[in-house]
C-alpha cells in the first residue's frame, strides 16, 4: 500500500517545466483558435452589426438575414467578375497574346481543385518514383540526381520568376492548368530526401523474391514499393494539398486568367480591383462578406485536417509482408 501510495505522488508531482511548456502550447493553441472563431461570428453578421459590435457575438436583431447564412449565399451568388490578361510572346511587338473571360464561383471551384489536387498527386508520385530509384538501383547517375537535389535545395535560387515566365510563354504554357500540373513533375525538393530514405529502409529481400517469382521491375514498383509507400505518399499529398489550395501567390503570377479560390479571396480582400458582372457585387466590399469569402476557403482545410489529423501529424511507418 505504501508503494503504491509512493507512486501516486511521483505521477502528481509534474515537473515545473513540464507544466509551463503546457501552458505556453495551449495559449498558442487559443492564439490560433480566436481569429478563426472571430472570422466565423463575423462572417454571420450584417454589416450594421459589424461596424458597432466588432468583436461580440452576432446581434439577432441586425444580423437576422446573416444567421441563416445570407452572407455565404451572397459570395456564391455574386462571385461572378472579368478577368484580362495580355502579353506579348517573343521579341516582337507583333506576338501579342490576350485573353478577356468572365470567371464564376463554380469556375473558381473547379480552377482550384485541379490546382490544389493535381498538383497534389503529381508533386508527390514523381519525387516517390524518383526516390525510388535512386535508392533501391546503385549506378553512377543516381549519385548525380541525388547530388542535384541537395545542390537544388541548398543554393539560393533569386530572381528566376521572369525566366519561369518566359520560358512558360515561349512554350505555349503560361496561364494554362496543365502548365502548371507540368512545372510540378519536379523531383528537387525536400519529399524526394524522405521517399529516399524510406525506401532505403526496405529490405531489398522483397524485390529478390518478387525477381525469383518472375515479376518485372514494373510490377515490382506497382505491385510491392507503391502499397509500402501508400502510407507516406498520402501523407505528403496531403500536406502538398493545403500548401496548394492556399496558394495564391502562384496563381497570381501563373494563371492570370484561371483563378484558383485563394487567389480570387486575395484579389476580393485586399486588391478590390475586379470587374464585377452582377447587380448586387457592391456588397462584396463589405467586411463580412469578405470574411464569409475567407472561411469558404477555410473550410476544406478544416474538414481535411480533423478528418486525417493523423495522417498529418506524420502517421507514418514502414510495411511489409511476411513470410
Amino acid at each position: 500500500m505504501e508503494k503504491n501510495a509512493k507512486s501516486a505522488k511521483r505521477k502528481i508531482n509534474l515537473n515545473p517545466y513540464v507544466i509551463v511548456t503546457f501552458v505556453i502550447l495551449i495559449v498558442y493553441a487559443v492564439s490560433l483558435l480566436l481569429p478563426l472563431l472571430w472570422g466565423v461570428m463575423t462572417s454571420l453578421k450584417s454589416f450594421a452589426d459589424f461596424d458597432n459590435n466588432l468583436l461580440g457575438l452576432p446581434s439577432l436583431q441586425e444580423s437576422k438575414e446573416q444567421l441563416l447564412f445570407s452572407n455565404y449565399s451572397l459570395v456564391y451568388q455574386n462571385f461572378s467578375f472579368r478577368v484580362t490578361s495580355s502579353y506579348f510572346v517573343g521579341f516582337s511587338l507583333d506576338t501579342l497574346v490576350g485573353k478577356d473571360m468572365i470567371v464564376t464561383f463554380g469556375g473558381v471551384i473547379l480552377n482550384s481543385i485541379v490546382y490544389a489536387v493535381g498538383g497534389a498527386v503529381v508533386a508527390a508520385i514523381v519525387p516517390c518514383i524518383v526516390g525510388y530509384l535512386c535508392a533501391k538501383y546503385k549506378f553512377k547517375f543516381s549519385s548525380v540526381l541525388y547530388a542535384i537535389v541537395i545542390f537544388v535545395m541548398v543554393m539560393p535560387i533569386v530572381g528566376a520568376t521572369p525566366a519561369r515566365i518566359t520560358l512558360l510563354r515561349r512554350l505555349n504554357l503560361f496561364d494554362s492548368l496543365w502548365g502548371s500540373l507540368i512545372e510540378k513533375l519536379s523531383f528537387t525538393n525536400m519529399y524526394f530526401l524522405v521517399f529516399f530514405a524510406f525506401f532505403q529502409g526496405i529490405p531489398d529481400s522483397f524485390a529478390e523474391a518478387a525477381e525469383v517469382d518472375g515479376a518485372s521491375q514494373l510490377r515490382i514498383l506497382l505491385s510491392i514499393m507503391f502499397p509500402m509507400a501508400i502510407k507516406m505518399i498520402t501523407t505528403v499529398a496531403l500536406i502538398l494539398f493545403v500548401q496548394y489550395w492556399n496558394d495564391y501567390n502562384t496563381p497570381f503570377l501563373f494563371l492570370p486568367t484561371h483563378p484558383t479560390l485563394s487567389y480570387a479571396v486575395f484579389k476580393v480582400v485586399v486588391r478590390k480591383d475586379f470587374v464585377w458582372t452582377t447587380e448586387n457585387a457592391y456588397e462584396m466590399h463589405f467586411a463580412p462578406a469578405q470574411i464569409a469569402a475567407c472561411m469558404m476557403l477555410a473550410l476544406p482545410i478544416i474538414v481535411i485536417f480533423i478528418a486525417f489529423k493523423n495522417k498529418l501529424m506524420g502517421n507514418v511507418s514502414l510495411g511489409g509482408v511476411k513470410g
